[in-house]
């Protein structure tokens, strides 16, 4: 059983996959900052607030599973010389996301890195986008 809450008409709960369709309605509506992050429902929980009078979405906060590229790491043996590419690995990773999930499927991936001039210009080479958001964490 989900947990839910209802304050001042509004009911907070998880939305069921076979809804999906209604949060994909309001995300397309209300796209905030010209981004639109809607992971498929197999990767994720949505949590909706929901107008308990007209049963409109009015909210939603998305718990997603995400795919994440961290560091790589190069062995000191090999750091330097120009023999390992960090270019390359990112672009064999990348073709594999693209296999499992295809071509234009939706899904995004993010890359955590120092927040360094040469880092950034490094990963937009690689077709990554800066994003203009602030990263917090939380344990459960």
């Amino acid at each position: 059983m989900s947990a839910t809450a209802t304050a001042a008409g509004i009911q907070y709960r998880v939305l069921e996959p076979e809804e999906w369709p209604l949060l994909t309605a309001f995300v397309e509506a209300n796209i905030q900052d010209g981004v639109k992050m809607l992971p498929p429902p197999e990767l994720t929980t949505a949590v909706v607030a929901v107008d308990t009078e007209s049963g409109e979405i009015a909210g939603c906060y998305l718990l997603s599973t995400f795919l994440r590229g961290d560091n790589v790491l190069i062995g000191e043996r090999w750091r330097g010389c120009g023999l390992v590419s960090f270019g390359e690995m990112v672009r064999v990773g990348h073709a594999e996301l693209t296999d499992a999930f295809g071509e234009g499927c939706g899904y995004s991936y993010f890359a955590f890195s120092p927040d360094t001039d040469e880092r950034q210009r490094r990963m937009e080479e690689l077709g990554f986008k800066r994003m203009p958001w602030r990263v917090y964490l939380k344990e459960v």
